[in-house]
């Protein structure tokens, strides 16, 4: 299986053609600003993800002592939730301190995190439009298998498109990667691109 990656024509694109390198990029660069951001909606955590976290940190033990010490922590975090999942609802706003350490931890992720977004066609007529120069441009063609086994330091995979929010919350509890989540996730619109 082939991959593809559309460049104009300019000096960098030829030096990295000429040199075997591929460019990466940092995802605010993106032309759709929603890549690799926080500008995407986010939910808060439901009560499903509450349980999961608790079940998951059960030998943690900070949250083990809590529990012992607060029959009631569960139910009282879990009416918290509601009680913030309610008010969303209502004003349709969500706090920024809410979901704060999570955010920290991703943005801190995404601030180091280096980009090389591929296609799986060749003959999209609007990749060529945007990616090379309005058709002027060229579009590489790589092994699949041979890219990504030189790629081994690096994290790939396809892109999800969706229309759905991405959870923050949902990386605390089920040992994936939040920043991760964002990278790889774009909205239904970019579906075209076949990343």
């Amino acid at each position: 299986m082939y991959i593809y990656k559309y460049r104009r024509f300019d000096e960098n694109s030829l030096n990295a053609l000429k040199n075997n390198e591929i460019w990466f990029s940092r995802g605010v660069k993106f032309n759709d600003p929603f890549d690799c951001s926080l500008n995407v909606p986010i939910t808060l955590m439901s009560i499903t993800s509450i349980r999961k976290f608790i079940n998951v940190n059960k030998n943690n033990s900070l949250l083990l002592e809590l529990a012992k010490n607060n029959e009631d922590l569960i139910d009282f975090i879990v009416n918290q939730q509601i009680e913030k999942n309610r008010e969303y609802i209502e004003n349709n706003s969500i706090e920024r301190t809410d979901l704060y350490p999570v955010y920290e931890l991703v943005m801190a992720s995404l601030s180091r995190a280096f980009i090389c977004c591929f296609s799986q066609t060749a003959t999209n007529s609007l990749l060529w439009s945007h990616y090379s120069n309005s058709h002027t441009g060229f579009c590489l063609r790589f092994k699949k298998d041979v890219l990504l086994n030189d790629l081994s330091l690096f994290d790939y995979g396809e892109v999800k498109y969706t229309n759905e929010p991405i959870n923050l919350m949902e990386g605390l509890y089920d040992n994936s990667n939040p920043a991760r989540n964002i990278i790889f996730t774009k909205d239904e619109n970019w579906r075209y691109e076949q990343e």
